[in-house]
């Protein structure tokens, strides 16, 4: 084989390689450039993710839904409510029952119970809920004379919407006016 000839393979192979080196070094920039982003992005997702629990644990608020009925045809109508959060069980499920009493928010949606209902007695422990109400539970609502077995759905929609909201909760005794109310399922 001839020098020359040796030679120009050699300078063509050096080339081939220069050329392959400036892709490789071009895909490295570039591979470095993306986890370069994509950490910039796990940075400011961990920095939004610690605001939002932060703003959780400092507002104090939880969110609960409560199904309320139109007056019109009795469609369920899901209202959202923001309670405040005790750190203790008793007292969410107590606020809870109390904010149910209030009423839903809206005009033309019925309330559960009549709006005069109070709540006398609460009590809860191991997964049971006492809730005993006052006598104006069982009082009919609005002009219309309200039957036994729409205070038996209330009630049962309250206890539909406890055990939505509190998973901890297993058993429910209804009391009003100090009678216990059996819930016909």
């Amino acid at each position: 084989m001839n020098f020359p000839v040796i030679l120009h393979i050699l300078q063509v192979e050096r080339q081939t390689l220069i050329k392959q080196l400036a892709v490789a070094a071009r895909r490295i920039r570039h591979f470095r450039y993306i986890v370069k982003q994509a950490f910039f992005c796990i940075i400011c997702m961990g920095i939004v993710t610690i605001i939002v629990i932060g703003d959780f644990f400092i507002s104090g608020l939880s969110r609960r839904t409560i199904t309320f009925y139109a007056e019109e045809n009795r469609e369920p109508l899901i209202e959202e409510r923001f309670i405040s959060w005790k750190w203790n069980e008793e007292k969410d499920i107590h606020a809870f029952v109390e904010e149910i009493l209030l009423g839903p928010e809206y005009p033309d949606t019925a309330a559960l119970l009549d709006r005069g209902t109070r709540l006398e007695t609460f009590f809860y422990r191991d997964g049971r809920a006492v809730i005993g109400l006052s006598e104006e539970a069982a009082i009919p609502i609005g002009p219309l004379y309200m039957p036994r077995a729409d205070i038996q759905e209330s009630l049962r929609s309250i206890s539909r919407d406890l055990r939505r909201n509190f998973l901890s909760v297993h058993e429910i005794y209804f009391f009003i006016a100090g009678r216990e109310v059996k819930i016909e399922p």
